[in-house]
């Protein structure tokens, strides 16, 4: 990649973040996130008593939910949106390539999620605090938190590049959920007859595994983080970005603008 491209790319990105940051979507998903926080937290120290440890589990689901739903929603409709406006049209037909226009779309995106999952854990860090709760060993979970926002997103571009708003965001949302859920899913393939038992098994190591980049329980207990369970997580989460993304690029170089 040229220093060209990269300009192409960096200056896509900084445009998609700016519109993205204009949407009423994202600004009042956004605002939300946030009031979910300021009450969630407080209601829950109520219900709860002072159990610090659930309060920050709470926090962190809501922290984590509302980051990689936002990014799926806007992920999902970026790309069918462009051409419909047929604004990929007038971008491409400048020297810019698909691959510059993909990635700057996508980096624009993560730089959104980033910045939302800031946002909330500045809040949601603070109300932990006030409640008396150490915050500094609870930091370890955030790039975890901005790392499944990442894979969502990347994931959302990828389908978009050849599929509709509606599958895009059921297939993103399905593989996201799924990969919570993969134990149960062994679980499940183990009771069944082959070829039943082989297809789920097969299934389950091909899917991106969300649960290996949640770590908030062990980590909320006061468990060590080791350095090869966290490269594990970091290399299986980008790997899944580079994955979903080449994908898209693939699909976005065989299809009209």
């Amino acid at each position: 990649m040229n220093l060209m491209s990269a300009g192409h790319i960096m200056a896509l990105a900084h445009q998609t973040w700016r519109e993205l940051l204009r949407e009423r979507l994202v600004s009042g998903a956004m605002l939300a996130s946030v009031v979910i926080l300021l009450i969630a937290i407080p209601l829950g120290g109520l219900s709860l008593g002072q159990d610090g440890r659930i309060l920050a589990d709470l926090g962190f689901a809501s922290l984590e939910v509302t980051s990689v739903l936002l990014v799926i929603v806007a992920g999902a409709q970026m790309l069918p949106r462009e051409w419909e406006r047929r604004t990929s049209f007038l971008v491409l037909s400048k020297p810019v390539s698909r691959t510059s226009f993909l990635l700057g779309k996508a980096f624009g995106l993560l730089a959104m999620g980033t910045l939302l999952v800031a946002v909330q854990a500045v809040i949601l860090l603070f109300l932990l605090a006030l409640r008396g709760l150490e915050v500094w060993p609870l930091l370890g979970q955030l790039p975890l938190v901005l790392l499944q926002t990442m894979v969502a997103a990347s994931l959302a571009v990828g389908f978009s590049a050849f599929a509709s708003t509606p599958v895009t965001l059921l297939a993103t949302l399905a593989l996201y959920v799924t990969g919570h859920n993969l134990d149960s899913l062994q679980g499940l393939a183990a009771q069944l007859p082959w070829p039943s038992k082989t297809l789920l098994a097969v299934i389950g190591h091909i899917l991106p595994d969300f649960s290996l980049l949640d770590l908030k329980n062990r980590i909320i207990h006061g468990q060590s983080l080791t350095p090869g369970l966290a490269l594990a997580a970091v290399t299986h989460g980008v790997s899944w970005c580079v994955l979903a993304l080449s994908t898209g690029i693939l699909a976005f170089h065989r299809r009209e603008a």
